[in-house]
């Protein structure tokens, strides 16, 4: 399983530049927003443990429909989340999406534009994110491989939350 773990940095910038200095590959830029959801009659929501979610991409560097529905659950362990998602279904506009999760609703929505990388075996995504800033995400089989790099980086602050529930955090 895909381990993931998130930090705050300072300066994209610095970050694609020592990017392509460890040899990196440019995937692609992105830009979209992410509509979180939660049951209609629920008030208690943990997003760090699961979450409905529907991703509205404006700019893209992967293949699918404009709108991408997700319920993604979530483990943690040592300040890295293991996820799996357990539906993911792809439409053409936003109403066939919440169509078919007629039970929630919209909790709040949030926008990012990054860039992806890849380095070795790891994925590495640059973004700036609606609210929280500029960050780095690191997907990768190997915890070392994220911890080693977390240490190239000189994250600011590593996150211990999903984005989702950082973002939750903020509009309180």
């Amino acid at each position: 399983m895909v381990a993931e773990a998130r930090g705050l940095i300072f300066d994209i910038k610095l970050i694609k530049k020592e990017l392509e200095k460890l040899g990196a590959e440019f995937k692609g830029d992105y830009e979209f927003t992410d509509h979180i959801y939660k049951l209609i009659n629920s008030d208690k929501i943990d997003l760090n443990k699961e979450f409905v979610r529907i991703r509205e991409y404006d700019k893209s560097a992967w293949k699918h429909k404009k709108f991408v529905l997700v319920h993604k659950v979530t483990s943690w362990g040592n300040g890295k989340k293991k996820s799996k998602k357990i539906l993911k279904e792809e439409f053409d506009n936003l109403n066939d999406a919440e169509n078919k999760i007629k039970d929630y609703k919209l909790y709040f929505k949030f926008h990012r534009t990054g860039s992806q990388y890849r380095f070795k075996d790891s994925d590495l995504f640059i973004e700036d994110l609606e609210y929280l800033g500029r960050s780095i995400e690191i997907e990768s089989e190997d915890e070392k491989t994220i911890n080693d790099l977390f240490n190239k980086f000189q994250i600011i602050e590593k996150f211990s939350d999903c984005v989702p529930k950082l973002v939750e955090k903020k509009l309180k």
